[in-house]
Parts: structure tokens; sequence; C-alpha cells
């Protein structure tokens, strides 16, 4: 498929078409794979990237301005995603070091804090990871 088809569909895919957009979408599935795989490493996560990439440019497309950037917008979307992924990974990380080590250097006994922290709801719980 050339350019200019591409950018056909990219103009009815934001006059609201569905199928349009599947269609741009499967053109440029492979590259937004390779870039998710490279960037986190794991395919869960990858998919889990390029799932919210896709739904987040199908919900924006009517807002993009000119079709011909339709694949810098989509990767640019996808590589905001990953870096989420990413930040969200570290802070886990950064938490469970800290409380591991907090415990453990002071001599108390050890207690699992991981799993009272995963009950709360998840707005607290990002800010309780944060604040770490």
């Amino acid at each position: 498929m050339g350019n200019l088809d591409s950018i056909r569909l990219v103009e009815v895919a934001r006059k609201g078409n569905k199928e349009a957009f599947t269609q741009i979408i499967k053109l440029y599935e492979k590259d937004l794979y390779r870039i998710a795989i490279a960037m986190l490493k794991n395919d869960d996560d990858a998919l889990d990237a390029i799932q919210d990439s896709i739904l987040k440019a199908f919900e924006g497309i009517r807002k993009l301005k000119k079709p011909e950037y339709f694949k810098t917008w989509l990767i640019k979307i996808l590589i905001n995603s990953c870096n989420a992924i990413i930040n969200k990974k570290r802070k886990i990380v950064s938490y469970e070091n800290y409380v591991e080590g907090t415990f453990e250097e002071n001599g108390f006994r050890k207690i699992d804090i991981r799993s009272t922290v995963d009950k709360i709801d998840y707005e607290l719980r990002i800010l309780i990871l944060q604040a770490n």
C-alpha cells in the first residue's frame, strides 16, 4: 500500500470509520511491536503498551491535523505508553527495595507490607508508591 493510500485511510478514519482505522493500524502493527519490545523487553508489557496506544489513537484521531504524520503520531503515543510502564515498574521496584532495606537494616521483624499495599485502592496505592 502506497503512502497516498495510507493517507486516505487516515482521512477516512478521522471521520469515524472504524474499518479504516483498523486497516491503518494493521499497516503499522509490526513497527509498533518492534518499538514496544525494544523498550520494554517483555511481551506482556509490550502488548499492553500497544493496546493502550491504539485506544488513545482511536480516541484522538479526530484531533490529528495532518494525516501524513499518522505513523509518527502513533509511535509517539506508543513511546509515551512504554515510558509510563517503565516509570510505573521503576517506582514499584524502588518501593520494594526501600521496604526490604528499611526493615532488615533496622532489625525490625520483616512483615509483608507489599500484600497490604496491594489491597489499597489503585489511586491511593499510586500515591504511596510515588511517595517512595
